[in-house]
């Protein structure tokens, strides 16, 4: 294990706020953001977002980018829902040469489908049953994680706070 070396993984639901509690690690610790959404929407290329070819290529290329970035920066954060056998592989292949401190990020399931709804932006589109399906295979999978941070009507400086004080203990 390269000591010094830290990589944060959000984990949760889709719509749970595992991008905008990366962007504030970003913005206000300074720790690098590997948007994996962006990965994923580059190689997706007309194919079903549960296509195994496509999930195995999207790991490679986020382990990649993981990889890259931690060469340059001490610190870098990644989410994803987690729920690919292509995530567990690119985890523990990673764990065997970072520490990687896994937060779960939970919120509300009728939350998280509203919040993807408002969302303006250019994500990978996905079908209301489709994120639903999301959502609850990620409920039901079992992930140990070191720390949890619950989002459902947090302000940025709540978050701020919950952030800081789990960056303390890493």
């Amino acid at each position: 294990m390269k000591p010094g070396k830290k990589i944060y993984l959000l984990l949760g639901q889709k719509g749970s706020g595992k991008s905008y509690i990366a962007s504030i690690m970003e913005s206000q610790f300074g720790i690098k953001f590997i948007q994996t959404e962006d990965i994923a929407k580059n190689l997706i290329d007309n194919r079903k977002y549960d296509d195994e070819s496509y999930l195995k290529e999207v790991f490679e290329a986020i382990e990649k980018e993981i990889r890259n970035a931690i060469n340059t920066n001490s610190e870098i954060v990644v989410e994803s829902t987690g729920l690919s056998s292509y995530f567990d592989q690119m985890l523990s292949s990673i764990s065997n040469d970072y520490k990687v401190i896994k937060i779960k990020i939970e919120a509300d399931s009728d939350l998280c489908l509203v919040r993807i709804k408002n969302r303006v932006s250019n994500d990978i589109i996905l079908e209301e049953n489709e994120i639903r399906e999301i959502n609850e295979a990620f409920d039901k999978k079992i992930f140990r994680t070191d720390f949890s941070i619950l989002n459902n009507d947090n302000t940025v400086e709540d978050l701020n706070l919950k952030i800081g004080s789990i960056l303390k203990v890493c």
